[in-house]
């Protein structure tokens, strides 16, 4: 790999287990929000934007575009069974 140049390249990993980790995800919102004195952003604000990046999150992989819809407050999406995951 010596021979490679890489200069001005770079690389991103689009694994699509590595979009989704396995945590209570609207736990985590609020554990976010609980320490938003660093964020010049109102926490209502702040909570509402989390959840729209987070939940019903829409990606392609394989070009096929997979839907990402929450199947509970409390769990996360990796831990939601796979009817939920639409393609």
């Amino acid at each position: 790999m010596n021979h490679i140049n890489i200069t001005g390249k770079f690389m991103v990993s689009f694994d699509v287990t590595s979009l989704f980790k396995k945590i209570p995800l609207l736990e985590t919102i609020d554990i976010i929000c609980q320490h938003s004195d660093i964020l010049p952003l109102p926490v209502p604000k702040l909570k509402r934007l989390s959840h729209i990046c987070t939940k019903d999150v829409q990606f392609q992989f394989n070009d096929i575009i997979q839907t990402n819809q929450r199947c509970s407050d409390r769990k996360s999406v990796r831990s939601c069974p796979s009817r939920y995951f639409h393609g």
